[in-house]
């Protein structure tokens, strides 16, 4: 490991202390470190800086350093050039960013040791009728938005209809998104493991359509039939929509590499930040 870049989240209360630290910490590590640019990071050295462009082309690793937004935005930045990428959790929840601010070090350590592994998530990739891609790591949602009228749905499975319904909206998720916003929705928890994408409509106005799960290969085609509303991908990336829009989603031809170096499981982090199974 020669170089890391750091895409991080300035309004976490952490931030301010944490990173000159980290930066720090690594540079007497010998290794070459790169923050992307945000306006409200005055407190480290300018000369640090890099864009978005530069991250994917300089890091060998590139540490998301907030809460899973970050992460989600850091995959966003390096895309399909399977850089790996380290979460670390400045916030509550943080099913993905797993490394927690007191076992930084330690984890960095072994991680510059090559005592970690990858796990590669699957990604998303929706195409607008104008051709235009967007990639999520964690979910594409149609949603009403603040129009706070029902919008109508229809939705395909390689051409063939499925249904036609009336709801706030649909979000289509991978396994790594079914904890988030899906699962919240009332959608089913998918091991990142699994080569799948999950359809959970949004408070649907039927009692006759529930969560599915499709096989990653399946191309989903959906169409909003009636109303005004928001494409929203990953949380981040929103458009205003309006009758007749439609996307497909496929699965994306990469990966986005996670890289994992403590020694909790799917399971633990499920019972730990979910509690699953409890009371």
């Amino acid at each position: 490991m020669k170089s890391i870049g750091i895409v991080v989240n300035p309004a976490k209360p952490l931030t301010k202390k944490l990173l000159p630290e980290a930066i720090e910490w690594l540079k007497k590590k010998n290794i070459d470190v790169f923050v992307v640019e945000e306006k409200t990071l005055d407190f480290i050295d300018a000369s640090l800086f890099i864009s978005q462009e530069e991250l994917r082309e300089k890091s060998d690793f590139v540490i998301a350093m907030g809460g899973d937004g970050t992460l989600l935005r850091a995959a966003r930045y390096i895309k399909e050039i399977n850089i790996p990428l380290i979460g670390v959790n400045l916030g509550s929840l943080g099913f993905l960013t797993e490394i927690v601010v007191d076992e930084l070090y330690p984890t960095l350590e072994r991680i510059i040791a090559g005592d970690y592994r990858i796990e590669e998530r699957t990604v998303l990739k929706a195409t607008l009728s104008d051709s235009r891609n967007f990639y999520a790591l964690n979910d594409i949602v149609l949603h009403m938005g603040h129009s706070g009228r029902i919008i109508g749905i229809e939705i395909a499975v390689n051409g063939n209809l499925l249904a036609e319904f009336s709801a706030d909206g649909l979000i289509v998720s991978t396994p790594t998104g079914s904890t988030a916003y899906s699962l919240a929705a009332g959608g089913p928890i998918i091991h990142h493991g699994v080569e799948a994408q999950i359809i959970t409509p949004i408070c649907p106005h039927t009692l006759g359509l529930r969560p599915m799960v499709f096989s990653s290969v399946e191309k989903l085609s959906i169409k909003m039939k009636k109303g005004k509303g928001i494409f929203v991908v990953d949380g981040q990336m929103t458009i205003e929509v309006e009758k007749n829009f439609t996307f497909s989603v496929t699965q994306a031809d990469y990966k986005i590499h996670l890289v994992r170096a403590t020694r909790r499981d799917f399971y633990e982090i499920l019972r730990t930040k979910l509690n699953w199974g409890g009371i």
